[in-house]
């Protein structure tokens, strides 16, 4: 009684305190205040959790409160607030993993919000009067970002005030305006004499530099540009000696090996091996002087410092730490055992009759003698036989049984990872030499075995190479010399899956059953119907066995790829190692100098110039194709030019919108060689940023074409529906000799129902 009434009281205590959770959670509901009321039916669930309505409530509660952090996370970001944008869509995806739009915004946020914190590090860094890399940071955001506004006006403060770098040195240049040289015919120290008046550089000559006769036409060149064109059209290479001197020598060995520089520089590598980087270097930049230390894991090499500069970069873009995943594993077992015992089961199958003694010995056997006996008399002799007892079976085995194992493991991308549950059997063997007897012990590994090698890909899908081994022991006997022999049941499986980031998948199917039929009775008897029936005893055992392998991988580390900027390297001519672009800017960045910005108005030094201007010629530069997409419809889009005149070039950047589109390939059109002459196309892709970078020009520079038609096809996929813009963020038509063409650039508006 007392027992009852505790247990009645414990439940009325647990009502009490759920009830009042479930109403404020309902009322919360309600109100739209869906955060509180997530939180107060958690707490009537974690009571009583075997409540359906309870959980029901719980998950309708997380989705609304989602969808509300989703709203206001989008009307954060419209507000430009983006690190409030990412708290408000991290927060709606951790309550609906489901709600994959939140975790698309939230992608987008944190690469904008990376942006600003980018923007603002190079405002510091502009602050303290670093303006290198304030630079090199401006470039990653306009990377990111083109009509980043901020970030232009803080480049072009920059680019108004900066000194020149060059070869480590801080230039002292009396301008940084832009420079015109036109010179015919004029000699080569001449020529540097008025170079030397423009910029306030002084230049010394080599005793091995001979005078020549020049002819240059250059407009509109940074300083660094000027010095690289008429270093390589005279066969000259440079020194820097201090912020105002510079000294030129001829480009040869010998003069290299006076002249050059050379740095020794130790670099301490972390993901990847030494060796391989090894090999790659001296492919790649063509190192002699590099040692491996395998004990630090690192290089040493000595070299000039462009060279050094070149290997660190290569080094920073290969030293990537790999990709790992988690995979959460279920082995599951199920065993159902079915087993009928019906019949009468006899205590022994067999009858005795013989004599006995009267004390009920056995003195003869009639199936068999008990040897001689003797009797004095048979008055003391009787007979004796015996009759097996008889026990009626009549009963019904149901079994069931199931083993799980559980194991999470992490695994580095490519590497096998094994898994070993249940116990190392052990096997003995026993061998005779002589007197001596030797006893070894062998051990069998018996359970659930399970090997994973996956192979993570950018996309963020595992391959997965799978081997499950399910084993137990189902007989154990031993010889008469001590041999211990098992018998091992085996089930064993082996695929290969291709499986998204958190998707689960079920492996199953592996089913063993054993039916298994038993009959004792009594000969001749046991044959006679229905008698036989009733002196026979029958044993039927029916047992089935299957085997459930759940696979789900989370990919808890993706590969670290680096970002364009680090990815591409310039690397000079192909026997001139270099760590920047020829005929760069003198920023250091690996981007060239929009010859338009408005802060290049120059100078000029002429000598009988020959009238290459040309005039300006108006265009359109324009998308064509799109129309009725649907989402996941690959579709292509032409880059076309019209009405234009005299081009030779066309780079350009088309920016698009990654959380629409998925780039596939970009091709050369047709209208640059349209007259059969021979053209150059490159191309490359910025899928974080979304961007595609183009450049189509024509090998015979002089050799323009006119009209209109396309000059390059951009092949998409739509991702989802919504709406999707495509623009052009930079363009640059050149025609002969690099003179500007003028083109207006429209971009288009795609609708992916």
């Amino acid at each position: 009684m007392k027992k009852s009434l505790v247990w009645i009281l414990c439940v009325l205590a647990t009502g009490c305190a759920v009830d009042p959770a479930l109403r404020s959670g309902d009322d919360l509901f309600r109100q739209q205040r869906y955060d509180e009321a997530v939180a107060e039916y958690a707490k009537a669930l974690l009571a009583q959790p075997d409540k359906h309505e309870y959980r029901l409530k719980l998950l309708e509660s997380r989705s609304r409160a989602a969808l509300q952090h989703y709203h206001r996370g989008r009307a954060e970001l419209a507000a430009k607030n983006h690190r409030e944008a990412v708290s408000e869509f991290t927060k709606a995806a951790m309550l609906d993993s489901s709600l994959e739009a939140a975790r698309q915004e939230l992608k987008s946020a944190q690469r904008l919000q990376a942006i600003e914190d980018q923007y603002r590090e190079a405002e510091r860094f502009h602050q303290k009067r670093n303006p290198a890399q304030a630079q090199k940071l401006l470039d990653q955001v306009l990377e990111a970002d083109p009509e980043h506004g901020p970030a232009r006006a803080l480049q072009e403060r920059i680019r108004s005030q900066r000194r020149i770098l060059l070869d480590g040195y801080e230039l002292d240049v009396t301008s940084t305006q832009p420079i015109t040289l036109k010179f015919q015919g004029a000699d080569l120290k001449d020529v540097f004499a008025v170079f030397s008046k423009l910029t306030g550089i002084n230049f010394i000559f080599d005793e091995g530099v001979p005078s020549r006769s020049v002819t240059v036409f250059l407009e509109r060149a940074t300083f660094a540009q000027a010095l690289e064109l008429l270093q390589q059209m005279n066969g000259l290479d440079k020194k820097v000696l201090n912020e105002k001197t510079i000294i030129l020598y001829p480009n040869t060995i010998e003069k290299k090996k006076q002249y050059e520089d050379q740095v020794i520089q130790t670099f301490y590598l972390s993901n990847v091996d030494a060796k391989k980087v090894l090999n790659l270097l001296r492919t790649m930049l063509q190192l002699r002087k590099i040692y491996v230390h395998e004990e630090l894991n690192a290089l040493v090499i000595r070299d000039k410092p462009d060279v050094i500069k070149l290997a660190q970069q290569v080094i920073t873009a290969a030293d990537r730490a790999d990709s790992e995943v988690v995979f959460d594993l279920e082995v599951v077992e199920i065993g159902r055992t079915d087993s009928l015992d019906l019949g009468p089961s006899l205590s022994e199958y067999s009858i005795g009759l013989g004599a006995a003694d009267q004390a009920g010995n056995l003195v003869s056997n009639a199936f068999g003698g008990t040897g001689a006996v003797y009797l004095e008399s048979l008055s003391h002799i009787g007979t004796l036989y015996t009759l097996p007892r008889v026990a009626f079976d009549f009963a019904k085995t149901l079994g069931d049984a199931e083993i799980l194992a559980n194991p999470k493991i992490r695994v580095k991308n490519k590497e096998k990872s094994k898994v070993h549950i249940g116990s190392k059997e052990p096997v003995t063997t026993t061998s005779t030499s002589g007197e001596l007897t030797y006893t070894n012990v062998q051990y069998i590994d018996v359970g659930v075995k399970l090997d994973v090698e996956p192979t993570i890909q950018l996309d963020e899908t595992v391959v997965t190479k799978l081997s499950l081994e399910v084993s137990n022991v189902s007989n154990k006997t031993t010889t008469s010399d001590g041999t211990t022999l098992l018998t091992i049941t085996t089930t064993n499986a082996q695929t290969t899956l291709t499986l998204k980031d958190g998707e689960p998948t079920i492996i199953g199917g592996l089913i063993r059953s054993d039916k298994k039929t038993t009959t004792k009775t009594i000969p001749i008897l046991g044959d006679i119907p229905l008698l036989g029936r009733l002196l026979s005893n029958e044993v039927n055992e029916d047992v089935k066995r299957e085997i459930l392998l759940s696979v789900t991988p989370h990919v808890v580390r993706s590969l670290d790829i680096p970002a364009p900027q680090v990815a591409t390297i310039w690397s000079g001519e192909e026997n001139n190692f270099r760590a920047a672009s020829p005929y760069a800017s003198a920023s250091g960045t690996l981007l060239p100098i929009r010859l338009k910005d408005a802060a290049y108005e120059g100078a000029t030094a002429s000598a009988a110039a020959p009238g290459l201007e040309a005039a300006a010629r108006s265009g359109r530069l324009s998308f064509e194709g799109g129309g009725a997409i649907r989402p996941g419809e690959i579709f292509t889009l032409s880059v076309r030019l019209d009405e234009v005149s005299g081009l030779s070039r066309l780079p350009l950047v088309v920016s698009y919108d990654p959380l629409q589109l998925d780039f596939i390939r970009a091709e050369e059109g047709p209208f640059l060689k349209r007259d059969g002459r021979p053209t150059q196309f490159t191309s490359r892709v910025d899928v974080a940023a979304g961007r595609v970078h183009i450049d189509c020009a024509r090998i015979e520079d002089n050799r323009a074409v006119s009209g209109s038609g396309a000059v390059a096809e951009l092949t998409f996929r739509a991702r989802s529906a919504g709406r999707a813009s495509l623009a052009f963020s930079e363009h640059e038509p050149r025609g002969p000799a690099g003179s500007p063409v003028a083109v207006e650039a429209q971009g288009l508006d795609l609708e992916i129902r």
